[in-house]
This record gives structure tokens, C-alpha cells and sequence, in this order.
């Protein structure tokens, strides 16, 4: 793989994770039968991942435009600033979305019957479409890192002593 097509990948797969968010959202925004403060709580958090994953986009095109002129330490740069977002990101993710403490509110929201009973299970697979993409980003950003490592560690290394003329 290169460095441009990993770069890609990772674009690709905060777009994808970005899709899948935002139609969770939708579901936790528009489709939920009544105002409650605890699906604004996940809705926001829902919000705040969809941030996180279109910043380590813009990132990851910022190192691939940065790769492309040869500049590795812009790349670098720019491909920390994803990394930083990806990792909040998914902290987010286990803290605010999947953890026990995060989805036992909303699914108890079942036990009100009616209406509530579809939405909860709309929400619980929208968040299990999401884990996948997680993951995935999250493998393409190492990926990025190693090929980024073994480009800066190919080309010509010279050697200078001091004091010896050739």
C-alpha cells in the first residue's frame, strides 16, 4: 500500500463513519416519540462523534496533500491532528454511546411500550452499524502511520565525519 492510497482509505472511513453517525442521529433527533433528556444526552454525543470523525477527515486530506508535495513533516503534522480526533472520537464512543451506563437509560425507554419499543431497537442497531466504521478508522490511522514510516525510512542516507575529507 502507499502512502497516498492509506490516506484515502482513512478519508474514505471517516466519510463512511460520518454516514453512519449522522443517520443515528436522525433517528435520536427526529424519530424518537417524545423529548427526553436522555436522548438529547446520546444525541449530542452522536453530534460531537460526527465532529470528531470529520475532523480526522479534513486531517487525513491535509497529510495526503502535504504527502503529495513531499512534505513528511506536514504530513505528520497533520496526520497527529487526525489521530488526536480519531482518539476522542472513540473514548466518545465507548464513554457516551456504548458504554452500559450510556445505553441502559435508553433502552429501559422500551418498558414505556408503544412507539418506544421499535424506537429503542432502531437506535441499539444504529449504534452497532456504528462500530464497525469505528474500527475500521481506527485500523486505516495505523495503517497510515506505517507507511508514512517506512516511506520516511527509504531514500539515501549520508554520512558525514567530521575532520575526514573523501
Amino acid at each position: 500500500m502507499s502512502v497516498p492510497t492509506a490516506l484515502a482509505d482513512l478519508t474514505d472511513g471517516c466519510r463512511r463513519l460520518r454516514a453512519e453517525l449522522r443517520t443515528l442521529d436522525l433517528t435520536l433527533g427526529e424519530d424518537a416519540p417524545a423529548d427526553l433528556a436522555v436522548v438529547d444526552r446520546l444525541s449530542r454525543a452522536v453530534d460531537d462523534l460526527g465532529g470528531r470523525a470529520e475532523e480526522a477527515s479534513c486531517g487525513a486530506m491535509l497529510a495526503a496533500e502535504a504527502a503529495a508535495r513531499l512534505d513528511l513533516v506536514g504530513a505528520h503534522r497533520q496526520l497527529a491532528a487526525a489521530q488526536a480526533a480519531l482518539t476522542a472520537l472513540a473514548e466518545r464512543f465507548r464513554d457516551d454511546v456504548t458504554s452500559y451506563e450510556a445505553l441502559e437509560p435508553i433502552v429501559g425507554l422500551r418498558h414505556r411500550g408503544g412507539e418506544w419499543v421499535t424506537w429503542v431497537q432502531v437506535v441499539r442497531q444504529g449504534v452497532d452499524r456504528c462500530r464497525p466504521p469505528v474500527t475500521a478508522v481506527l485500523d486505516a490511522l495505523c495503517q497510515c502511520w506505517q507507511e508514512l514510516a517506512d516511506r520516511a525510512s527509504v531514500g539515501p542516507v549520508y554520512v558525514h565525519t567530521p575532520g575526514r575529507t573523501a
